[in-house]
C-alpha cells in the first residue's frame, strides 16, 4: 500500500486507441494500480491488435483456451491515468513497448510463435510439461510454447537452452489445443535443425555423443 509504482504488462493493446487491456482472475492488477501514483506497462510488441474491435475476439480466445470461461473474472480496459472523478488510481502512465529479440524471432522461420495470446492451453495438454513443470524450462516461458519462444528470444542463449525442444514427443496435442492454430511440433522440428545445423549439442545429449553419425 506503500508503494509509489506498479509495474504491469498487458494482455493486448489496441493500435486504433491506444487502450490496454490487462486480464487477472485474481484482480492483482487493480489492486496494484489502486494506491500508486505511477503506472508503467511493459509491453512486447508482439501484443498489438489492429483495433479496439479485436479485444472481443481475443479475450474470448483467452478465457475459453485458458480456463474454460467466457471471460475472466477481472478485465481492465485502460487508456491513459486516472480520470479526475475516480476516486484512486495513478496519476501517471508509462507505455514500454519492448523489442527484445522480438523483430528476429518474426525474421526466423518460427515467426508462427509470435501469435500466442499466453492462455496455457498447450501446458496443460502436454505430456512432457505435466511431468517436468515449469521449472525444467529454465525460462520464463514453459512447456510447448516455452521450449519454442525461450531458445528463440534468448538468442545468446540458443547453446544454452537448445535441448528444449527435443523435450517433446511431438504427439500433436498442443497444436490441436492452441486457439490461434501455432504450428508448435513443426517449430520444434526447426529448431531441432536448427541446432543441428549450427552443430549446438545440449549438454543432455554428450553421454550419446559418441554414437553420432
Amino acid at each position: 500500500m506503500d508503494a509509489q509504482a506498479v509495474i504491469t504488462g498487458a494482455n493486448f493493446v489496441s493500435a486504433e486507441t491506444g487502450r490496454l487491456v490487462l486480464v487477472t482472475n485474481e484482480g492483482n492488477t487493480r489492486f496494484g494500480m489502486a494506491p500508486v501514483d505511477v503506472h508503467i506497462a511493459l509491453v512486447g510488441i508482439e501484443k498489438i491488435v489492429p483495433t479496439d474491435r479485436d479485444f472481443g475476439v481475443f479475450l474470448n480466445l483467452l478465457g475459453r483456451s485458458a480456463t474454460g470461461q467466457q471471460l475472466t473474472v477481472y478485465t481492465e480496459f485502460i487508456k491513459g491515468p486516472k480520470s479526475p472523478e475516480q476516486p484512486s488510481g495513478p496519476n501517471n502512465m508509462h507505455v514500454v513497448f519492448m523489442n527484445n529479440g522480438r523483430t528476429d524471432v518474426l525474421e526466423s522461420k518460427c515467426r508462427e510463435i509470435l501469435r500466442c495470446i499466453r492462455c496455457g492451453a498447450c501446458q496443460n495438454v502436454c505430456p512432457v510439461y505435466r511431468q517436468a513443470s515449469g521449472h525444467a524450462y529454465r525460462s520464463p516461458y514453459g512447456g510447448p510454447v516455452g521450449a519454442v519462444l525461450s531458445p528463440l528470444l534468448f538468442g545468446d542463449r540458443f547453446p544454452e537452452l537448445a535441448d528444449l525442444p527435443k523435450a517433446s514427443s511431438l504427439c500433436g496435442a498442443c497444436n490441436e489445443v492452441c486457439p490461434v492454430d501455432i504450428p508448435i511440433p513443426d517449430l520444434l522440428l526447426r529448431l531441432r535443425d536448427k541446432a543441428k545445423q549450427e552443430k549446438v549439442y545440449s549438454p543432455g545429449a554428450v553421454p550419446m555423443s559418441g554414437a553420432r553419425p
